[in-house]
Order: C-alpha cells, then structure tokens, then sequence
C-alpha cells in the first residue's frame, strides 16, 4: 500500500510507500535539463524506496552510466547536447541492462510509437502524474527484472544443452570406436588400422585452416568407419592372399556405398560425414569410384581420408606383402599427388610426417 502527500516545495502529489521504503531499492537516474523538474521527479521517486539520482546535462549522465551503477534512466527527449533518443540508442547498444524511459512534452501517436520502437521501456508525457510515473517505473523495473532473468535461464539452458551434446558425441564415439574394434578384431592384418587412419586424418585436418571441433568429430568417426562396408563383403575376398579377379575388385569396390548405406540409419541428418565415407576412394584425376569426381569436387574430409588410409595401409602388413616403412609410402604418395591425391594435401601430410621422422 502507498499513501499519497503534498511536496512541501511544488504542492504536488508525491508516492510514499506505507511502512517505509522497500527493502531492495533499484538505482534509478533522472536526465533533465531543468533541474528543478528532475529534483522532483528524484524526490518522488526516494519517497517510493528507490535510490534515484539526477543529472542535468545528457552526455555527462551517459558517462555516469557507463559504470553500471544504474537500473533505469528517465529521460527528457529535448534535451541539449545529445538528445534522449539519441542517448536511448547508445545506452541500448552499449549498456543494454538499463531500463529507459523518456519523458516527452509532446502528445500523439507517432512519439510513443518511435520511442517504443527505439527501444525505450515506456514513454511518459508532460506534464506528468507523480503516481502515473511512479507506477510505470515499476513497471518498467519488474519487465527489466524478467528480462535479465530469463536472459540468464536461457545462457544456463544452452550452457546445460552444450554439455549434454558433448556427452552424447563422447558416448556416440565411444560406441564407434567399440564397433570398429569388434569389426577388426577377426583380421589381425586390419586390427587398429581404422583407429590410426582416425589419428593421421584429424592431425592432417588440424593443419587446413578454418577447421572446427564439429568437422574433426565427423571426421573422426568417418575415418573409423570408413571400412564399416566391407561387413559385406565375404572374408576370402578380404582375406585373399593373391591378386583378386575382376569380379572380386568389383565387389571390394562395392564397400565405400555399402558403409554410406549401413550408416545412414545412424546419422541420418549428417551429410558430411557420410559423405567422406563414400568418397574415400575417389581420386584427383576422377579414376576413382564410386563416382569419379575430379579434384575438390570430393569433399575435403573424403580428400584427407584418403590419403592417410593409403599411407597407413603401405605400411602395414597384409597376407600378400610385408609392411613399407614410412620414407618408402610417403614416396609413393608424392608420386601420387595430382592425380591420385589432392596434390595440396599431400604436402600438408608430408610436412607433417617430416615432423615424425615418418614414424
């Protein structure tokens, strides 16, 4: 409850709150060139339990808000200097916490209207009701109050929501490199060879600039799933220790489509990684399969993966020949750069394995 009393200077009607003024006073700043409007409008409003504060000049009242001391402005719109919606701007663009109110001697639509859409809380026209400004302060602070609160709850909300999508991307790869390790654990010419293409093609990717945290993650599960496909194909195909037929070359060529096809229940809404999944043997000069794209036509991620699954591949042991070492595959991949490989990437690669000692 409030009782109204008579300001022993003006004779006009002040707002007093019954029982004293509230116990958590909002800081409120009155900007008007003529004092002896903005000393009553401060008066009015320290009597309704808020710490309020004037400023005659426009430019010095926007550097006293510049150190967060205030919740609202009440502001004159013709004021000298800088004009109140001229400081409704600046305070909205750079301190936009506080609450503003512009007071107007002008009557109509079109006012209120530019100052709302401004961004002004409210609008106040001259000459005013103490009462009437008093209520709308209150107003204008409780809208502030909820505005900051659910600002606040909604960073909380996507702070929770990030967390929570890196939990399930861990536990995704996780499963993904379970899987991969199941897959390989009945050929131990293959075992671990996903898991080390996955650690080449994400350094490899770490070098390109512009690279970000969502594209490593696809790609790493692309690199460990890129031989998924190969589930199709029957184990003395695999497993063949001489050079394979031509229809057997045409089945293993078969494996790039079928892991796109396995993992598109999977990730569904996730093009990109099934497309390095599908083009990981294409080539630069469009001999490869499955649909022989020429040079960046295949993806960038399918680029890199196709080069160190290559590298990886050279230097492994397989039932038809011993491993290289690292020097004898990186020859084989320069040799290769502009027209198996992208000739861009492969320097990438060979500069950072310079780095390893090939190892």
């Amino acid at each position: 409850m409030t009782t109204i009393r008579k300001d022993s200077v003006s004779g006009t009607s002040c707002i007093e709150p019954i029982g004293g003024p509230v116990r958590t006073p909002s800081r409120i700043l009155v900007v008007d060139d003529e004092a002896e409007v903005a000393n009553l409008l401060v008066r009015s409003l320290r009597y309704a339990g808020y710490q309020a504060e004037s400023e005659t000049d426009s430019m010095t009242a926007l550097e006293r808000c510049s150190c967060g001391n205030f919740d609202l402005t009440l502001i004159d719109l013709q004021m000298p200097r800088l004009r109140g919606d001229e400081m409704l701007t600046r305070l909205r663009q750079q301190y936009p916490d506080i609450a503003v109110i512009l007071v107007t001697a002008a009557v109509g639509t079109d006012i209120a209207v530019s100052c709302l859409k401004a961004g002004a809380y409210d609008y106040i026209v001259k000459p005013f009701d103490l009462y009437d400004v008093t209520a709308r302060v209150a107003k204008a602070l409780e809208r502030r109050a909820t505005e900051i609160e659910l600002r606040m709850y909604q960073s909380d909300l996507q702070r929770k929501v990030g967390l929570q999508a890196s939990r399930i991307r861990s536990m995704v790869l996780q499963s993904m490199e379970s899987l991969t390790a199941a897959l390989e654990a009945k050929d131990e010419n293959t075992r671990e060879h996903s898991a080390r293409v996955a650690h080449y093609a994400i350094r490899l990717a770490e070098q390109l600039p512009g690279t970000d945290d969502d594209f490593t993650y696809r790609l790493r599960i692309a690199a460990l799933l890129h031989d998924i496909g190969k589930i199709g194909i029957h184990e003395s195909i695999l497993n063949k220790g001489a050079d394979l037929e031509p229809y057997e070359y045409e089945e293993i060529r078969r494996h790039p489509v079928l892991g796109e096809t396995i993992l598109k229940p999977l990730f569904p809404d996730d093009p990109i990684l099934l497309s390095i999944v599908r083009h990981h043997h294409e080539r630069w000069d469009g001999q490869g399969y499955p649909d022989g794209f020429v040079g960046e036509h295949t993806p960038v991620g399918a680029r890199i993966l196709s080069i160190v699954d290559a590298f990886d591949a050279m230097i492994s042991v397989r039932p038809y020949r011993t491993g290289m070492t690292g020097e004898e595959a990186m020859n084989v991949i320069r040799d290769g750069a502009g027209t198996q490989w992208d000739p861009t990437l492969v320097a990438i690669f060979d500069r950072m394995l310079k780095t390893d000692d090939y190892g």
